[in-house]
């Protein structure tokens, strides 16, 4: 209905004016701001709405198609500042507090800046509080299936060895590639998936 249409829309406008920072609202908040509408005919609104260009949605993100992220020259420092930390870092990323702090800012990941890159996927979340850039698990992935055709099985000293990194990365880090179908843990050792004939795109599967 024109009522829903209006409702929705107003209150993206809203959401945007208070979030600058985010990319997007969940679908299901959205939903439920606006009375809990039918889940048929939300649905069919925001179908509608996407194919007019009027607003946008990826997985389950929703976003009004003129929407852009503004950064101030402050914040597009720490984010670029953020960005190039974490690359760098390759295997062994800092915590969140860390890089955020090496740039003079005080927070966790819950930080708006740093959910800047976890939105876009630039970071990526390994586990917890463990983010990694996004072409450093490429590059990671690349390297453990090459070793894998190599050598068949590899345990988590073969891995620490691989990229130089502690228990502290290399645990979360086989753990992860099992997770994407990369890799079959088999006891403490790791064998490669059949048919893992290429590289995916890193946090593209689970």
């Amino acid at each position: 209905s024109d009522r829903l249409r209006s409702q929705t829309l107003g209150l993206l406008e809203a959401f945007h004016a208070e979030n600058p920072l985010r990319g997007g609202i969940s679908r299901e908040e959205l939903r439920s701001r606006v009375g809990n509408a039918q889940e048929r005919v939300f649905t069919q609104l925001l179908t509608a709405l996407e194919a007019e260009g009027v607003v946008k949605s990826e997985r389950d993100q929703v976003w009004l198609g003129s929407h852009r992220i503004r950064l101030s020259p402050d914040q597009e420092r720490v984010v670029k500042g953020l960005e190039a930390d974490f690359r760098a870092a390759g295997a062994a990323p800092p915590s969140p507090e860390e890089a955020l702090g090496r740039l003079g800012v005080k927070g966790t990941e819950k930080h708006e800046l740093f959910q800047v890159l976890v939105a876009d996927r630039t970071l990526l979340r390994v586990k917890e509080s463990l983010f990694f850039h996004a072409e450093a698990l490429r590059t990671i992935q690349e390297q453990l299936v090459a070793l894998l055709r190599q050598k068949k099985e590899i345990g988590p000293a073969d891995f620490k060895d691989l990229f130089g990194v502690s228990r502290k990365y290399a645990i979360p880090l086989m753990e992860y590639f099992d997770a994407q179908r990369v890799t079959v843990r088999v006891g403490e050792r790791r064998v490669l998936r059949e048919g893992h004939g290429r590289v995916d795109n890193p946090g593209s599967g689970a």
